[in-house]
């Protein structure tokens, strides 16, 4: 393509072609390569022409129109571009549009999200309105004086803090002199080295700098300051841009579509200008505007020949944008869910709301707060799964009955996986079979599957290396057997239990028969028969695995710290994960592997795994979303949202995932429930001091059992913390331990933190 005439280019293919090709190629990308005589479908899709989409009335909403791309440049791993068409066209379910003119926006009436438009662009670069909101709400921006025409009369007897409004239509020279000598000899500005001062206009930014581009890092760095200093600067500019951006929103929010130039358009991305001025002895930054980012990003040449800086610039806006496109696919669609997940999975029905989907919820119990939260309510006592096909016939008959048709089914609980599998086969929807999922929630079968699977590649490792030694104990009569098989030191557990309750480390028959001697069990839910596995020496890994169409989209590695043995409850976790990179790699393939291996394809996977000497082992798999407090983790540390992901798999919809790199660490400690009681007797205010410790912001609490006593050997509460550095974030959660008296009693949190830091 690239040796055909440029004019021809220009006039068939959009006037920004061959510029886009010139940019290509001096960033040391492959040229665009034309696939028009192949149709496809794309994801994200860079229209050079209007003449390349089309519009169409909206089938949700007559009053709106939806937008479809027929032609498209599009960019995939590698840095390789194409030109493509699409045969049927693709519609657009998130629009960036470059457009400063009113009458070309193709925003207006839009049934999709979209960010900016030339509506909001002037809102947003409005310096008056924007300085207004700032003193209004944050209260540390610099003094201003504005000279300007036309400004609303409540504006004029402005109370702004050190805002001064001057209309220019009734003002004589002389008086405007008299203002600014005023506005020049206000105390803030004594201690002034700079006054800028700024004409705004509406076709262009005055305040663009004509110097080159560089990085805040490196212009710091040539004045001589620390690797410390400069870091410190970045993070105030950082907490203030964010300010900005939050006073922005709050506003938006409060304005029309009209007003918006669009019914789903907001600002998504906004740029924020700082002056950096010595106050006090101390480089501050000062507020200066805002620049609107719907017409592109500002970046230094380092940035965009180096693309872990140019991720770290645009990844949370296209992880912005792939969460908006989202939450458009899956609104109005309707999903059956089991489990109504108790006070702690109100997080799930929550985020449910936020994107207008339209739950169907299946309980055992006939009162849940759930059930206020969610489109319809049904009750069925599932809790027996040895009678799971009867329960899948009884919800398709009650979902029938209110002629209900889901678009998909999930569950949250691990318990109801399989029952979740077959009401997908039996209602024709996505999901994994019945037979993959069984395979995955019976730890015994889990491992032997994995253990006979043949390597499928010899390039590959086998799946038969993450398998570790066990077999299922029916009986004390068999235990001999087993013992024989796994060997000594062992792990006693229950075939389908989960959340480490009645997981005991036995060192040799006897350990076992006392084991089966106590019959732990795990409800109603399942036939309580254990397994014997081999004890796995090394420290423990929980991997997050998000798959469609057995693709893995996202792995989200954390680190777990030493049990209190003889019991394997959890003690203290730190996402993200410090493995290296090799043995990051060499983890998530592993857990990518087993649950590829054992016929699970689509949905989101939570696995325990051991690092050994010999590498990655597998302790289990959960064919659901990850428990507690993970998909809050997970939301905090990366921007992913676990709980969407397992809807929009669960509807048949592959999520388009941008993964920027963490924000920061979570730090989390774990408490028994014999110290949980014993803390609660020992102090009366126990309640009333978690309490302050969470609206002072030191920790985040949460109790992961509603009902529980003393002779409970799981975990029962959660203190967690979420900071820069997982140091500051463990001495806050270590504080918080003691102030509550639970690291007493024979529970030394800080041995199990020290691990992880």
């Amino acid at each position: 393509m690239q040796n055909e005439d440029s004019a021809t280019l220009r006039d068939a293919l959009g006037w920004g072609y061959v510029p886009l090709q010139q940019t290509l190629l001096q960033l040391g990308h492959p040229a665009i390569t034309d696939r028009t005589s192949k149709p496809r479908t794309g994801r994200m899709l860079f229209c050079l022409s209007p003449s390349w989409v089309s519009r169409s009335t909206s089938q949700a909403d007559p009053d709106r129109f939806s937008l479809f791309v027929h032609k498209a440049v599009t960019f995939e791993a590698g840095g390789y571009a194409y030109l493509d068409v699409f045969d049927p066209p693709c519609r657009v379910t998130y629009l960036l549009e470059d457009s400063a003119d009113e009458k070309d926006s193709l925003l207006v009436g839009l049934d999709c999200p979209s960010t900016g438009s030339p509506y909001l662009n002037k809102q947003t670069e409005d310096v008056l309105l924007t300085r207004r909101l700032l003193g209004e709400r944050v209260g540390d921006a610099p003094p201003m004086l504005a000279l300007c025409h036309g400004c609303p009369p409540s504006w004029q007897t402005s109370t702004t803090p050190g805002l001064t409004v001057v209309p220019m239509e009734q003002a004589e020279l002389e008086n405007v002199r008299n203002d600014v000598d005023a506005f020049l000899q206000l105390s803030e500005l004594r201690s002034c080295t700079e006054v800028l001062c700024w004409v705004d206009t509406a076709d262009a930014h005055p305040r663009a700098p004509h110097t080159g581009l560089q990085s805040l890092r490196e212009t710091l760095t040539n004045w001589g300051f620390t690797q410390s200093e400069v870091s410190s600067i970045e993070q105030h500019i950082k907490q203030r841009a964010g300010a900005v951006m939050q006073v922005i929103m709050d506003h938006q929010s409060g304005i029309s579509g009209a007003e918006r130039g669009g019914a789903k358009v907001q600002t998504d991305m906004i740029g924020v200008e700082f002056s950096l001025s010595v106050l006090d002895g101390i480089l501050q930054p000062l507020f200066s505007g805002v620049r609107a980012h719907s017409r592109g990003v500002l970046a230094t040449p380092e940035a965009l020949l180096d693309s872990s800086e140019l991720d770290a610039a645009l990844g949370p806006w296209l992880q912005a944008m792939c969460q908006r496109s989202h939450s458009f696919l899956v609104s109005g669609k309707t999903l059956l869910v089991l489990g109504a997940g108790g006070l702690k999975g109100m997080g799930i029905w929550h985020v449910a709301k936020t994107h207008d989907i339209k739950v169907v919820c299946v309980s055992h119990r006939p009162f849940e707060p759930v059930a206020r939260l969610v489109e319809h309510f049904l009750v069925c006592d599932y809790r027996d799964h040895e009678r799971d096909e009867a329960h899948a016939h009884a919800i398709e008959e009650a979902l029938r009955e209110r002629s209900l048709a889901p678009d998909g089914c999930v569950t949250f609980t691990c318990s109801n996986a399989i029952l979740a599998a077959l009401l997908n086969a039996r209602l024709g929807l996505p999901g994994d079979s019945a037979e993959a999922v069984t395979v995955a929630k019976t730890k015994s079968r889990t491992q032997l599957h994995l253990a006979a699977v043949r390597p499928p590649s010899a390039l590959l490792p086998g799946p038969s290396r993450y398998a570790s030694r066990c077999q299922h104990v029916a009986g004390p009569s068999s235990l001999a057997g087993a013992a024989a098989h796994v060997g000594f030191p062992a792990v006693m557990k229950l075939e389908h239990g989960a959340g480490s309750e009645a997981v005991v480390l036995v060192e040799d028959v006897r350990g076992g028969r006392e084991y089966l001697s106590r019959r732990p069990s795990s409800g109603p839910a399942f036939t309580h028969e254990p397994l014997l596995m081999e004890y796995l020496d090394g420290p423990r890994y929980v991997a997050d695995v998000v798959m469609h169409r057995g693709k893995l989209l996202a792995a989200f590695l954390s680190d777990c710290g030493p049990s209190a043995l003889p019991y394997f409850s959890n003690s203290t976790h730190v996402m993200p994960s410090s493995l290296s990179p090799e043995s990051r790699a060499r983890t998530t393939m592993a857990a990518y592997q087993c649950v590829l291996h054992c016929g699970l394809h689509s949905g989101v996977y939570n696995l325990d795994m051991t690092l050994t000497r010999s590498g990655p082992k597998l302790i289990e798999i959960n064919p659901r979303t990850g428990g507690n407090y993970l998909p809050s983790w997970i939301k905090a540390v990366y921007g992913f949202d676990m709980y969407l992901a397992a809807f929009l798999i669960g509807c048949g919809v592959r999520p388009a995932l941008w993964t920027p790199a963490p924000r920061g660490f979570y730090v989390g400690a774990s408490c028994p429930a014999p110290q949980h009681v014993r803390a609660m007797d020992t102090h009366p205010a126990f309640d009333g001091t978690v309490r302050s410790l969470v609206e002072t912001g030191l920790v985040d609490v949460m109790q992961l059992r509603q009902h529980f006593d003393s002779t409970t050997t799981v975990a029962t509460l959660n203190l967690a913390s979420f900071r820069p550095s997982k140091e500051e974030a463990a001495r806050r959660v270590l504080a918080s331990f003691r102030v509550l008296g639970l690291d007493a009693g024979g529970y030394p949190v800080e041995q199990f933190l020290d691990p992880l830091l």
